[in-house]
């Protein structure tokens, strides 16, 4: 397996643009995982602009001491790991990214092995694995701008499962460099986008740079031991982003499945 310190490298020269969708806690083995919503999501991947990066959890891997419990779940894990290689099979070179969540680590910390590398190697996309957290580096079409000579447009996503965000400091503050960040792990989606004064030593000038800080929210129904527990609903929203390959333009999108 790959550290995290290597980057995941794409290059997309024919693309003008590339919708990614932001995905994390699928939680498959769960008696309260949505499939409807899983089924609306893999129709959005049949579009050639349309790609996914899944940022942890797609594994629930209860145990007889964690919070959710073992009795509940709809499936085994090893039938976890063979539904996500059939569903994932067409669509396998669409997923830029995929890293663990405290629950596939669940797995991982009992007994060594790692679900979803597994999976990840069964689809040939192994390289696109991190188990802790990532650094993405997507290129997008072929920007003709003066000295650029026709190279792609360059984005940099890191993506981690857990996140601290707090009221004057985000997680996102801690990496240079980025474009894009990435986490789960709450279950509650946020889109809050972050900016920072940058010094140029060399020119001495003061720009500008801001990020898109993004938590995504997770693929279950409400139930289990978060309404045993008495905690909220959360919101079902998704989050995909828009990169253009003509110019180095972000956009975003909040869409309901």
């Amino acid at each position: 397996m790959l550290t995290p310190r290597m980057p995941i490298v794409h290059t997309f020269p024919k693309l003008k643009y590339m919708r990614i969708l932001l995905s994390s806690d699928m939680h498959r083995e769960s008696a309260n995982f949505d499939e409807r919503r899983w089924n609306e999501f893999e129709k959005l991947l049949q579009d050639p602009h349309t790609f996914c990066i899944f940022a942890g959890d797609q594994f629930e891997m209860a145990l007889s001491r964690s919070k959710s419990s073992p009795y509940e779940s709809r499936m085994f894990p090893a039938e976890a790991k063979q539904w996500w290689i059939e569903h994932m099979k067409p669509y396998a070179k669409k997923c830029l990214c995929l890293i663990d969540g405290n629950h596939d680590y669940r797995v991982t910390r009992e007994t060594s092995f790692y679900p979803l590398y597994d999976v990840a190697l069964a689809l040939g996309i192994e390289t696109n694995y991190r188990s802790e957290a990532a650094f993405v580096d997507i290129g997008v079409g072929a920007w003709g701008g003066s000295g650029h000579h026709n190279e792609p447009v360059r984005y940099v996503f890191r993506v981690n499962h857990k996140a601290q965000n707090l009221v004057n400091y985000g997680t996102a503050d801690g990496f240079d460099g980025i474009d894009v960040f990435v986490s789960g792990h709450t279950h509650k989606p946020m889109d809050k986008p972050l900016a920072k004064l940058c010094y140029d030593r060399y020119n001495r000038t003061i720009t500008e740079r801001s990020v898109e800080n993004f938590v995504c929210g997770s693929y279950l129904q409400y139930g289990g031991y978060g309404e045993r527990g008495g905690m909220r609903p959360t919101s079902q929203k998704n989050w995909a982003i828009i990169l253009d390959g003509t110019k180095k333009s972000i956009r975003t999108e909040g869409f309901y499945l």
